[in-house]
């Protein structure tokens, strides 16, 4: 497993429409809203209706990453069939994590489209590249 880990509302087309390169596994579902954080953008296909994340509530989310604009899958919760777990807003994950997730309720079926500024920076964490830019299919499954 790759680690998360820190090193460093309108509606709107999925990448798979705009023509990134994208996964199988990716979602298709239709984008219900976008929100925009500084540079991260959140495409919300589904609204959870449980409990509201905030910071330094422990979350757990599946997920798939890649590396935007190619397929190449780096890692996936779900192929482990076990959900990441982690405390939000402790700066344990890579920053679009933390900032992209908070605030989203449990149930929430998102992409988080992040830089590499808030991802692995210039230096890339292995067999991520340095300032690679990624992409994120999460569904958060807890937050207590």
């Amino acid at each position: 497993m790759l680690a998360l880990f820190s090193s460093c509302s309108s509606e709107s087309e999925t990448p798979a429409t705009s023509g990134e390169a994208m996964p199988a596994q990716a979602w298709t579902d239709p984008v219900l809203e976008t929100i925009q954080k500084g540079e991260l953008t959140i495409d919300i296909f589904e609204v959870g209706t449980g409990t509201v994340a905030k910071d330094y509530d422990r979350v757990s989310v599946h997920y798939t990453g890649w590396i935007r604009n190619s397929e190449f899958v780096f890692d996936s919760s779900a192929e482990r069939e076990v959900p990441f777990s982690f405390p939000l807003g402790a700066g344990k994950v890579i920053a679009g994590w933390d900032k992209g997730i908070e605030g989203l309720t449990v149930g929430t079926r998102a992409r988080l489209h992040v830089p590499w500024q808030m991802g692995y920076g210039k230096r890339g964490n292995p067999p991520i590249p340095g300032e690679a830019d990624l992409v994120f299919d999460i569904e958060l499954v807890g937050a207590r």
